[in-house]
């Protein structure tokens, strides 16, 4: 009878998971996860080849973990779902620090960035809530994106401790004014 698996694959990645939200991507090679697992580096090589392949499966992970946080606060009707995408990011960047620098602000493949995909989905969305055009709402979404992302990065790096009723109004603010540059845009060319 062939020895029984101790370390699973999912315990392997859930440790690992753990291992970035506690330390950082840094924190994160063989030896420190065999020995937070009680293990040689064998099972975790045996189950994903590689280390870059591990990683790899952690960034899924905490890309599944976001998403759960954008869904939460869509889900709540509190805000315009436009509006809960963008507090929902920036709760993942308070609450899960490590994590947000892992999807980001790292520098290498693993790193998020924006596809068209999810550009496209944003600018429905403001489109949907505003009516402007879909190719404004797409520049609309950029220019939110880059205060909403510059707060977070402040967040997730311990720059910036505000409570959520300032940035919930500071979001507000934002989103009314470059909402009224369209608006202003609209009067003139009437």
């Amino acid at each position: 009878m062939p020895p029984k698996i101790k370390n699973t694959k999912e315990e392997i990645l859930q440790a690992a998971l753990q291992l970035v939200q506690e330390q950082g991507e840094s924190g994160l090679n063989a030896r420190s996860l065999a020995k937070a697992m009680n293990c040689s580096t064998q099972p975790i090589y045996f189950n994903f080849g590689s280390m870059e392949h591990l990683k790899d499966e952690v960034c899924k992970l905490a890309k599944d973990l976001y998403q759960e946080y954008v869904e939460r606060e869509i889900a709540k009707e509190k805000y315009s779902d436009y509006k809960a995408t963008q507090i929902a990011y920036l709760r993942f960047a308070n609450k899960e620090r490590n994590l947000f620098k892992l999807l980001f602000l790292s520098s290498d493949e693993t790193s998020v960035a924006e596809s068209a995909a999810e550009l496209g989905a944003f600018a429905e969305m403001v489109h949907r809530e505003t009516g402007i055009s879909k190719t404004e709402a797409l520049f609309f979404h950029l220019k939110m994106w880059s205060s909403v992302h510059g707060m977070a990065t402040m967040i997730a790096t311990n720059r910036l401790s505000w409570d959520g009723k300032l940035i919930s109004r500071l979001l507000s603010d934002i989103f009314e004014g470059i909402l009224m540059k369209y608006e202003i845009k609209e009067d003139d060319e009437a």
